[in-house]
């Protein structure tokens, strides 16, 4: 009897450790844990190592069962591509790995699939906490092949998601099209900080106000780097109707931000880039990159004006 309480007693201060490091690994910023389970993840070499995911509104994790803790992986939930489940118990969940200069043009994006087997009952667990931070953003559906080949488990695992706003505390009709919750997920992408000012702007300034075109020269004190995660906050928004910057030069990671928007929404109606520094080589990226390609772009005033661009570059744009 004593040697199974002092068992117990071992297995809580395991348990108070890892709950310990956990905390300093995710930081203030990404602390609300959606899942914590036990997967066994299979390596290219079909061995079987058994491992703890941690799933968060930004980030799944994936550590050593073993204390103290070590952290294998980390990824940004956006980086997810694919999942496919089969026989009720293997997820395969495929994600882009990054190499070359993060988030920059020459960046190549390999795409990589980690294999789990999950005890029965836990694989719609697992995919239900993996989606549910991008499913108030109506998004997954486009970002993500979603493959469940057991019909119960897929009626299942689909009436869970209609239902797990909850896990998140999620409004039923978040401001701006769910602004604020998209944002902060693309700043961990980004890997820059949340600015409480740009939440609260969308909430009291545009919301509040009905307004629908985004001023990105309101946010022009902030890092470069800083306006990515706002840019692209409306790839899939269906509030704002415009985007507006004036008098501050965009960056190239800008522009490439900029160029997957275009090429995505299909309710923006007016865009104006004035005096940001735009090159005729841009202009060429955004038009036949992004606008010629979107086909139900909705596009129908663009400004460029004040722009060093050269009539050569105007052609071919």
């Amino acid at each position: 009897m004593e040697s199974d309480t002092n068992q117990q007693n071992n297995n809580n201060n395991n348990n108070k450790d890892l709950n310990s490091q956990e905390a300093r690994l995710l930081g203030t910023h990404d602390t609300t844990v959606i899942l914590r389970k036990t997967v066994f993840l299979l390596t290219e070499k079909r061995k079987v190592n058994e491992k703890l995911i941690l799933i968060t509104k930004n980030r799944f994790y994936i550590r050593s069962h073993r204390t103290p803790t070590k952290l294998d992986m980390s990824v940004n939930l956006l980086r997810i591509r694919s999942i496919h489940c089969k026989d009720g118990k293997h997820v395969t969940v495929g994600v882009e790995k990054l190499f070359g200069t993060p988030m920059g043009s020459k960046t190549e994006v390999v795409l990589t699939n980690l294999d789990f087997i999950v005890e029965p009952g836990d694989q719609e667990e697992l995919v239900v906490a993996l989606l549910t931070p991008l499913k108030p953003l109506g998004m997954w559906h486009d970002r993500i092949q979603l493959t469940i080949e057991q019909k119960d488990n897929r009626i299942k695992i689909h009436r869970s998601l209609s239902e797990s706003a909850a896990l998140l505390s999620t409004p039923p009709n978040p401001s701006c099209d769910g602004f604020n919750l998209i944002y902060p997920l693309l700043c961990d992408l980004y890997e820059v900080s949340v600015h409480e000012e740009v939440m609260w702007d969308i909430e009291n300034e545009y919301f509040s106000r009905d307004r629908k075109v985004l001023s990105l020269s309101e946010f022009s004190h902030l890092p470069c780097k800083d306006l990515l995660p706002v840019i692209a906050a409306l790839e899939y928004n269906k509030y704002f109707l415009g985007l507006s910057l004036t008098d501050t030069k965009l960056s190239s990671e800008g522009i490439d931000v900029l160029q997957k928007v275009l090429r995505n929404n299909n309710t923006l109606t007016r865009l104006t880039l004035k005096n940001i520094g735009l090159k005729p080589d841009a202009v060429h990226k955004l038009m036949t990159r992004s606008l010629s390609v979107n086909k139900h772009s909705a596009i129908n005033h663009l400004d460029l004006s004040d722009n060093p661009l050269e009539d050569k570059g105007l052609v071919e744009a």
